[in-house]
């Protein structure tokens, strides 16, 4: 595995790049693209969302709107100083909406490509952000339940970082376990297709919104994916699902299993 490979799924504009395809959205890199495109950019979304190139946990994400273009030339100076990656705002499916509107409501699916070049979907959760939060992020108060890979129904309470369980949201109100994720055949469809991309990198957790129209789009991927928010939903440890596919990787390359 060559830096350069994993840097794709690290550098948020790298990953943009190579997983254009699977984003459904538009996107702009403020470091390597000009000041007039970037106003183009802006005459479309007026609104858009912002997040650093390399970062982790959505520190640094938000949201900018940019009602007034006379202040145009001090917003791009801030954005490319903070070496920020821009992208459209996602419509979400209202049934995710639902949960909490500030947020857009992702799914982390796990995958893991095994030696017969077989994708195998780990784990996956839901995640659900809290009233006013524009992410959903575990580490920002966020709530993570996880989802029958078989089925896609909601399978446990959700758990937040204190360990603060919810059959219901708390804000919305709307009930957790036992909700069905829409269009869930086309998701799992859509991170076995990208997980092929870079063979090299076994591993990834996929963040993924669904679009108001049922669009399944690729949020980023994670080849450093905190087991936290697949392990405290239920309380168990993941560990044994990976001993036997790491086994079966390493008889692969010629190595001793044990």
């Amino acid at each position: 595995m060559t830096r350069k490979t994993v840097n794709c799924l690290i550098n948020k504009t790298e990953f943009n790049r190579v997983f254009t395809k699977y984003l459904g959205r538009d996107w702009f890199d403020t470091q390597n693209d000009t000041f007039e495109n970037f106003r183009l950019f802006v005459e479309k979304h007026k609104k858009f969302f912002v997040k650093p190139a390399e970062g982790w946990f959505g520190i640094g994400a938000g949201i900018c709107n940019v009602e007034d273009d006379s202040s145009l030339d001090q917003v791009w100076r801030e954005l490319q100083e903070k070496k920020a990656l821009l992208e459209e705002c996602i419509t979400q499916h209202h049934e995710l909406s639902e949960f909490n509107p500030t947020s857009v409501n992702t799914l982390r699916i796990v995958t893991v490509l095994c030696p017969d070049n077989n994708v195998k979907i780990m784990t996956a959760d839901l995640r659900l952000g809290r009233k006013g939060k524009v992410a959903d992020n575990f580490h920002h108060n966020g709530i993570a339940s996880l989802i029958d890979v078989d089925t896609g129904i909601i399978y446990t309470m959700g758990i937040d970082k204190n360990r603060r369980r919810y059959i219901l949201h708390p804000d919305s109100k709307k009930q957790i376990i036992g909700f069905c994720i829409p269009f869930w055949k086309q998701i799992k469809e859509t991170v076995r297709e990208a997980a092929l991309i870079i063979p090299t990198v076994r591993y990834v957790g996929w963040d993924i919104a669904l679009g108001e129209n049922g669009e399944v789009m690729i949020v980023e991927g994670n080849c450093m994916a905190d087991p936290d928010v697949t392990q405290m939903p239920d309380g168990k440890g993941k560990w044994p699902m990976y001993v036997p596919i790491l086994k079966a990787v390493e008889k692969s390359r010629g190595g001793k299993s044990k």
